[in-house]
C-alpha cells in the first residue's frame, strides 16, 4: 500500500468537504442571494446542496479508495 498516495487522496478528500461545509453553512449567503434578487428556486437549490453533498459523501469514500487503482487483468 502507498501511504503517500493514500495520504493525498485523503488530504484531497479533508480539503473538499471543509471548503463545501465552509460555503453552505454560512446562513448571510442566503440573506445576500435574496438581496441579490435571486428566485425561490435558486435560494431552494442551494439550500439544498448542502443536503445532497452530505449524502454523496457516502458514496465518495468508495470513489476516493478505487482512484488511482489499476485494472486487474487476466494475462494468460
Amino acid at each position: 500500500m502507498d501511504y503517500k498516495k493514500e495520504y493525498k487522496k485523503y488530504l484531497t478528500s479533508s480539503i473538499l468537504d471543509t471548503a463545501n461545509n465552509k460555503i453552505a453553512s454560512n446562513s448571510f449567503i442566503s440573506a445576500f442571494a435574496i438581496y441579490l434578487g435571486l428566485t425561490d428556486f435558486a435560494i431552494g437549490i442551494y439550500a439544498l446542496l448542502d443536503t445532497m453533498t452530505n449524502v454523496i459523501q457516502i458514496f465518495a469514500a468508495t470513489l476516493f479508495s478505487k482512484i488511482g487503482q489499476d485494472k486487474k487483468s487476466n494475462i494468460n
